[in-house]
C-alpha cells in the first residue's frame, strides 16, 4: 500500500509535468502561429498548431493539476 508521502509526491510530479507540458505548447503553438503570418508557411504551421492542439492540448487540460 502507498503512503500518503508516496501519492503526495506522485502527484506533485503530474503536476509539474502537465504544467511545464502545457507551457511548452503554450510556447509552441504561439510560434506556429506567428509562423503562420508568413504566407508560403502557412498552411504548414497552421496544421502543425491543429495538430498539436488536438493531440496534446485536450489530454494535458484535462490531466490533474
Amino acid at each position: 500500500m502507498f503512503s500518503t508521502t508516496t501519492w503526495r509526491r506522485t502527484t506533485v510530479w503530474l503536476h509539474v509535468l502537465t504544467s511545464v507540458g502545457w507551457a511548452a505548447l503554450a510556447a509552441s503553438l504561439a510560434v506556429l502561429q506567428v509562423l503562420g503570418g508568413d504566407p508560403a508557411a502557412r498552411p504548414a504551421a497552421l496544421l502543425g498548431a491543429h495538430h498539436l492542439d488536438a493531440v496534446l492540448l485536450a489530454p494535458l487540460a484535462s490531466a490533474p493539476r
